[in-house]
């Protein structure tokens, strides 16, 4: 059996909730990634999947963050925004803080985390360097950075948001004979950003992404495990067993009220 937990995003309270329960069910603990941003606790919470050797996929915001940290000026992707403010608008101030509160950064503690106020991106652009310099010490930037874009087991494979292909690329899906998905006609953005229903590829998917007040499920197909507990509703987790892509059990519990 193995569990993969939702988005997190800081929720380090819930999390230590949660993982008490489906740790007495399995040692083999999977994360949809989305660890960072939005909420209060991301060093907390990074600092818990590192100690209890949680496996994490890189969810979109791990892949923002990243290009921030490394290249702050380069555009965003698709966005017309830089690797910078794409990170600061999308909750990463909340990331930076987490990290930075305790010393002296002149950031006000209390900011609103989706805004694209120039100011406050200015000061936060001052003490990135403070950040990343403890990305670094605290060992969570190369834990990040080594985050894959997904975990593939013979009847299961996790993702953050989930496989879809294009209608001319369902005829190019297979499993080779080491029984992994061959995934060339996939991109890799769309696995980390993609909102479609994922598409039947021969396993069982389980991603996150997408907030969902309960789990999305369609037997031996897919599972969307993102039960938006950044947003005060809940933390889930799927116990599966990864051979034959079966759900044995979701274990949810609700938002603790410290982490919003």
């Amino acid at each position: 059996m193995i569990a993969v937990i939702g988005d997190v995003h800081g929720c380090i309270n819930t999390l230590e909730s949660l993982y008490e329960r489906i740790s007495k069910k399995t040692e083999s603990v999977f994360s949809v990634g989305d660890l960072v941003d939005r909420g209060k606790y991301t060093k907390e919470t990074v600092g818990f999947c590192v100690e209890k050797n949680i496996k994490c996929v890189r969810g979109n915001h791990e892949d923002i963050l990243l290009r921030a940290l490394e290249n702050p000026d380069e555009r965003y992707n698709r966005s017309g925004f830089s690797n910078f403010e794409a990170e600061m608008s999308l909750g990463g101030k909340a990331t930076v803080y987490s990290y930075l509160k305790h010393i002296k950064t002149g950031i006000p503690s209390s900011f609103n985390i989706d805004s694209f106020d120039r100011e406050l991106f200015t000061d936060f652009r001052k003490n990135y360097p403070a950040f990343i310099e403890e990305m670094r010490a605290t060992g969570h930037l190369d834990f990040i950075k080594s985050f894959p874009l997904r975990y593939e087991f013979s009847g299961a494979v996790i993702t953050h948001a989930g496989i879809v292909l294009t209608e001319n690329a369902n005829d190019s899906i297979r499993i080779d004979s080491s029984g992994n998905l061959n995934l060339d006609v996939v991109d890799d953005y769309s696995l980390m950003w993609n909102r479609d229903i994922p598409s039947d590829i021969g396993k069982f998917q389980i991603y996150g992404h997408t907030p969902v007040l309960s789990p999305d499920f369609l037997e031996y197909k897919y599972i969307d495990i993102d039960t938006g507990c950044v947003y005060g509703n809940r933390l889930t987790s799927v116990i599966v067993n990864p051979v034959t892509g079966t759900v044995l059990e979701v274990v949810s519990v609700p938002c603790d009220s410290r982490d919003r």
